[in-house]
């Protein structure tokens, strides 16, 4: 994100899609949200190069506000994989190691691992209903469309199944917390295993800043 120049922005999205390269079979079904945005860029560079009066286009403009958008490419290229990289629970368990101390202070820590552990676990969920009703829609409708896509006619007949399959979920969730104690009582909880810093922790911190520092110096480069 801190990068100014085309070369640097080149240089941080060859790396991070260097690094996602052998996770690629994990990042397939965001793929289209990632042609999306690819698309959004060009269409919002090219109006931002329109000029009214008078009429022309301005490439400076343009070129500008793509390398803007393009920053954030890099950054979801390394977020996508820990989707499906990371287990939600491991990543509850992580963030509630990281935060333990705080919850000294009246930080509701159960609360924020929670919505953390929610969320990378919904995500998935949710694209995947999302394609089940596709192809629900598209087999009702005998049209042809290609698996996870609804064809547009069909988009209003879908859209309120899926809605009503997501307060399901939601109150599913509800129940199950509510089953569990979630929010009553003491917040102390019983861990059944504590994640520990290994070797392979420490060098892959040692290669992330690395890689940060080399970036930081190209950004420095006029």
């Amino acid at each position: 994100m801190a990068q100014s120049n085309w070369a640097g922005v080149l240089v941080a999205t060859f790396a991070a899609a260097a690094l996602v390269f052998p996770y690629r079979k994990r990042i397939a079904p965001y793929v289209p949200a990632l042609r999306g945005y690819a698309i959004i860029t060009l269409l919002l560079a090219a109006v931002a190069g329109l000029r009214v009066s008078p009429f022309g286009f301005d490439s400076d403009q343009a070129l500008d506000t793509m390398l803007k958008l393009t920053r954030l490419m890099a950054v979801m290229l390394l977020g996508l994989p820990l989707l499906s990289l990371i287990p939600p629970f491991r990543m509850q368990r992580a963030a509630d190691q990281l935060l333990s101390p705080f919850a000294r202070l009246g930080l509701p820590v159960s609360r924020i691992t929670l919505a953390i552990s929610l969320m990378f676990r919904f995500l998935p969920l949710l694209a995947a209903e999302w394609q089940r009703y596709a192809r629900i829609a598209a087999a009702r409708g005998k049209l042809p469309a290609q698996p996870g896509k609804v064809p547009p006619r069909m988009m209003a007949s879908i859209v309120i199944p899926f809605l009503l399959s997501l307060l399901r979920l939601g109150d599913a969730v509800a129940d199950a917390l509510e089953a569990r104690g979630f929010g009553h009582g003491t917040n102390n909880k019983t861990m059944a295993f504590r994640l520990s810093f290994r070797r392979s922790d420490l060098n892959l911190i040692i290669g992330a800043f690395a890689l940060w520092l080399s970036l930081y110096v190209l950004s420095r480069l006029n």
